[in-house]
């Protein structure tokens, strides 16, 4: 089975979510199933509702209930997996949810500020491309061109030969 391209949604319900939409092509183009993981945890609303686990769990449920409909309608009628998070430690749950993938891709949309600010990476960011067991590729709104080209760095020191010199 072909490993799965991951996409890493932006927490902002309403927000476009470039990365769902350029891990969709890859996946498409590479003909990988594509998973989508977005950590809804909102200290907002767990300080609204209090301590009653009950309203917690209901509410909780709505948010994630919200975001299946919003990538469902996002994706359209291809169809992918969504797992929704509800992690205080966005990064250790992002990293538990990557590593029980095992993706050959992930996906996350980065800084789309200033023309400086786009050349940095987030805490986000480095977290991922330091820990993520496979590629990460940090994206852009921008729209891709027709057949995108995309640079890599790699790390030679990671290879399963060794050199001795």
């Amino acid at each position: 089975m072909t490993k799965p391209v991951v996409a890493i949604l932006d927490r902002n319900l309403k927000a476009a979510q470039p990365a769902l939409n350029k891990a969709q092509r890859i996946a498409a183009a590479a003909g990988a199933p594509l998973q989508v993981i977005v950590n809804a945890y909102s200290s907002a609303m767990v300080r609204a509702v209090g301590l009653d686990a009950e309203r917690q769990q209901a509410a909780q449920q709505q948010i994630s209930k919200a975001w299946h409909k919003r990538v469902a309608a996002l994706l359209g009628e291809d169809a992918g997996e969504i797992r929704v998070l509800w992690e205080k430690d966005s990064m250790d749950g992002l990293r538990k949810a990557i590593l029980a993938l095992t993706p050959s891709l992930v996906v996350v949309h980065t800084s789309d500020d200033s023309a400086l600010r786009r050349h940095l990476f987030t805490p986000r960011d480095w977290q991922l491309i330091r820990k993520a067991p496979c590629p990460v590729l940090c994206v852009h709104s921008r729209e891709w061109n027709a057949s995108p080209r995309i640079l890599a760095a790699l790390d030679p020191g990671t290879g399963e030969a060794s050199d001795d010199r």
